[in-house]
């Protein structure tokens, strides 16, 4: 299972406005992601649903 990251970099600015360094900070998201696919193909799964629902229902009447 792969693992999915969100990195953020920042510059640190002196008060000139020249960058006098960076900062690097990865955040792990694979939960995040994992919850998003799950939300994405239950939603399919309820719109499946539904049509098939609406097609039976205008088949009796």
């Amino acid at each position: 299972m792969g693992r999915h990251w969100d990195p953020t970099n920042c510059t640190i600015d002196n008060v000139q406005g020249g960058v006098i360094g960076l900062v690097h900070s990865v955040v792990n998201v694979t939960e995040w992601m994992q919850a998003e696919a799950e939300l994405r193909a239950s939603e399919v799964c309820k719109r499946t649903q539904t049509q098939e629902l609406e097609a039976a229902t205008h088949h009796f009447a």
